[in-house]
């Protein structure tokens, strides 16, 4: 019997890539005020949300990995597709802070930037909602020995300094539970503004 080749159809492509931080890039984040309005659920704490916009170095950083992730992996056309930024804000987590399962509304590719982040202060989740089926749907689950790229609905994603993460705005993602001290992350929401479709579907935006 030959080996089988096996094709992840369909995928939610996550970009994954490490930053080369400066010190005054930390400074910027770590200085950010922040502000908790969550009614005490412990969800965090966050700045207002057009940060990128008076950070031109981190700004051109992110959207130099964007335009790899989009334009060269996802292979959208940039002659007829633009990247916008919509908004981004700091993130500050502190001891017994997490993050609810959520998506990204209004927005077409999100990503998360790390700036401080302590042993035990939380890892990103990520989850196919139960709704959508993969190789299964959610009626009949079989018991599998191993999770794996195939069969797995949900991915820990380790954090450190430096990592740069950027996902469709609707895969869901949570963050879990900071165990350790205060943890800084920079989360950024992009849309493609340009032409879409032709003739009777053609939209601009």
């Amino acid at each position: 019997m030959n080996d089988p080749q096996i094709v992840p159809l369909f995928s939610q492509p996550l970009y994954i890539n490490k930053i080369r931080l400066n010190q005054s890039m930390i400074d910027a984040v770590v200085n950010t005020k922040c502000i908790n309005s969550n009614e005490g659920y412990n969800n965090g704490w966050m700045s207002d949300t057009q940060w990128l916009t008076t950070q031109p170095e981190i700004r051109s950083i992110i959207e130099e990995h964007l335009s790899q992730y989009v334009f060269n992996t996802l292979a959208v056309d940039n002659t007829k597709h633009q990247l916008e930024h919509t908004s981004s804000w700091v993130n500050l987590h502190k001891p017994g802070d997490s993050s609810g399962a959520h998506t990204h509304n209004n927005s077409m590719f999100s990503g998360v930037m790390y700036f401080k982040v302590p042993p035990n202060s939380g890892d990103i989740l990520f989850r196919i909602q139960n709704m959508i089926p993969t190789w299964c749907t959610e009626t009949l689950y079989p018991e599998v020995t191993e999770y794996n790229q195939y069969n797995m609905r949900e991915a820990r994603i380790p954090t450190e300094d430096g990592m740069i993460l950027l996902f469709p705005s609707h895969l869901e993602h949570s963050v879990t539970l900071n165990n350790s001290s205060d943890r800084y992350s920079m989360a950024f929401n992009y849309i493609l503004r340009g032409q879409y479709g032709m003739r009777d579907t053609q939209l601009v935006l």
